[in-house]
């Protein structure tokens, strides 16, 4: 049996995705069935990334929150050259937040109930294609649409 050379004790409930910046290959972005998305940098030592008695995380980057990711595999991304993370979303809502400061910066509302998956592409321009489990259809958003709801700026 092959030993893993390191481990990330990521999320409190289920792994749902992770993936390497294309940027900065040190870093994974994961997301889990805890409604996180998170970053960490895998130079960091791994005792600072173990479960406590507690269940908590630790030795993450930085932690993203606001949609809802309980029941299904809902994939996070990073999105527009990895200034923002994109992620569905068991609320109808498709969320980016800002890679930097964490908080939303846009909720796109969609008529699906969930959204589990979800992926970035670039063209000529910035967006990403989305499905759900209701539908069998793939839908497609792009940076220059602007029917979602704009948090304030309070709101992260």
């Amino acid at each position: 049996t092959t030993k893993p050379t390191m481990e990330i004790f990521a999320h409190t409930n289920k792994l749902n995705s992770a993936c390497f910046s294309t940027i900065t290959p040190n870093i994974i972005l994961s997301a889990g069935r805890d409604s996180k998305a998170r970053i960490w940098d895998i130079r960091k030592p791994t005792e600072k990334s173990t479960k406590d008695g507690k269940g908590t995380v630790r030795g993450f980057v930085n932690e993203y929150s606001g949609h809802m990711s309980q029941g299904y595999n809902i994939a996070s991304h990073f999105f527009m050259n990895e200034k923002y993370i994109v992620t569905g979303s068991e609320d109808s809502h498709v969320y980016i937040y800002d890679t930097m400061s964490t908080k939303i910066k846009r909720k796109i509302k969609t008529d699906l109930k969930i959204i589990h998956l979800l992926k970035p592409y670039s063209t000529p321009i910035h967006g990403f294609a989305y499905s759900g489990l209701q539908k069998s259809t793939v839908h497609f958003y792009d940076t220059t649409t602007t029917e979602d709801e704009r948090p304030h700026k309070d709101t992260k």
